[in-house]
């Protein structure tokens, strides 16, 4: 844990020791060259089947979320210590309210994988639902996000149903458009069939009609 007290770290040695640490603290031996934080997570993951209750709360977070979350530690620990670092370097990310902690770049796990897993919360997206703690975004599948302003859900979510919806307004113009534009050409041909039989009685006179 040296690695947090040296003012002169790199940031890859300072991921690595915090995924040490937390491989070490979920009960993983860090020596093995297979077991990282991802490899971890998976096979508590296998374990906690054979239980009666199972939360994703309790599986140690990614090795992308654990690099971020060391990251920040280190630069707290430097600014005890009277190092000011620049946070833009160290897990911070600049917002219009200040700094945000940088949680992630990589998603948690596939994409297919991520839109299946759900949880049951009935009451709104805050601290008590399962995906929030979980630091993952409510799925589709989710219980209060279905039809519901979830608080929870991903941008990128709402940006794709956003798309969709005008996508399937634009359809729907489109065929209203279309079925506008053939029952024109439809009353206009009607029209003129009547006014060309109109036409033809009018030139062959009454006699030429009454012959017909």
């Amino acid at each position: 844990m040296q690695v947090f007290f040296n003012s002169e770290s790199t940031t890859d040695q300072v991921a690595k020791a915090g995924e040490t640490f937390l491989i070490n603290l979920y009960g993983g031996n860090p020596r093995t060259s297979e077991c990282d934080l991802n490899h971890l997570s998976y096979t508590l993951f296998i374990q906690s089947g054979t239980k009666a209750r199972s939360t994703l709360a309790r599986l140690p977070p990614t090795v992308d979320a654990a690099r971020f979350h060391a990251l920040r530690s280190y630069l707290q620990i430097q600014k005890w210590l009277g190092d000011e670092k620049n946070p833009l370097e160290w897990g911070w990310v600049p917002t219009q309210f200040g700094l945000s902690p940088r949680k992630m770049e990589r998603d948690a796990a596939r994409k297919s994988l991520l839109k299946m897993i759900s949880c049951n919360r009935k009451k709104g997206c805050n601290n008590a639902c399962g995906c929030q703690k979980a630091g993952l975004k409510s799925s589709s599948l989710c219980t209060y996000s279905l039809g519901k302003a979830c608080e929870n859900v991903s941008d990128m979510n709402l940006l794709e149903d956003s798309i969709e919806d005008e996508d399937d307004t634009s359809s729907s113009i489109n065929n209203f458009i279309y079925k506008d534009i053939e029952d024109l050409y439809f009353q206009l041909d009607e029209e003129d069939k009547e006014q060309q039989t109109e036409l033809e009685g009018f030139h062959h006179g009454p006699s030429e009609r009454q012959r017909l």
